[in-house]
């Protein structure tokens, strides 16, 4: 029984084993393949245009807002009722900029600086593609090195190989 068992076990172990033939993994995928697929998802979100467009418009309607609430401030000091209506109106104007402005600002802001990191990490990934590519072309270095040899009175010529 002992020996079935074994058998069971070797044979199960050894067909486990075989079924990883595949040198290059599962995916069978060049380096350079892997650096493409990097650089394109990295590129699908590294656009930061449209955040700095926002960050724009919130920054104006901010400002808006602080222009309304401070001709609204200005006019606290005058005592009579049309300056009363005035700093109600101007501070009524300026709540909704601000309550647009606001969240329009840091949102776009907080995606500005994702979308810049994703950009700097496409950018190191480019340059980290170009190096892999210098150094795979450059992997194999011939160097033929002459040697003489004064004591025998003869000379030979050494091939090194450097990986």
């Amino acid at each position: 029984m002992l020996k079935w068992m074994l058998l069971f076990l070797l044979l199960f172990c050894s067909f486990g084993f075989s079924q990883e033939n595949d040198p290059l993994g599962k995916n069978n995928v060049d380096s350079l393949a892997i650096y493409y697929d990097l650089i394109a998802e990295e590129n699908y979100d590294s656009h930061y245009g449209p955040n700095v467009a926002g960050m724009i418009v919130g920054g104006f309607l901010i400002g808006s807002g602080t222009f309304f609430l401070s001709v609204a401030i200005n006019d606290v000091s005058k005592n009579d009722f049309a300056s009363a209506i005035s700093v109600g109106f101007f501070s009524a104007i300026s709540i909704p900029f601000y309550l647009v402005g606001l969240p329009v600002f840091l949102y776009n802001t907080y995606k500005f600086v994702v979308r810049k990191g994703h950009a700097n990490r496409r950018d190191e990934y480019i340059d980290t593609l170009k190096r892999y590519k210098e150094r795979r072309e450059n992997s194999v270095q011939w160097t033929i090195v002459p040697s003489v040899n004064l004591a025998n009175a003869g000379g030979r010529l050494n091939l090194l190989v450097a990986f």
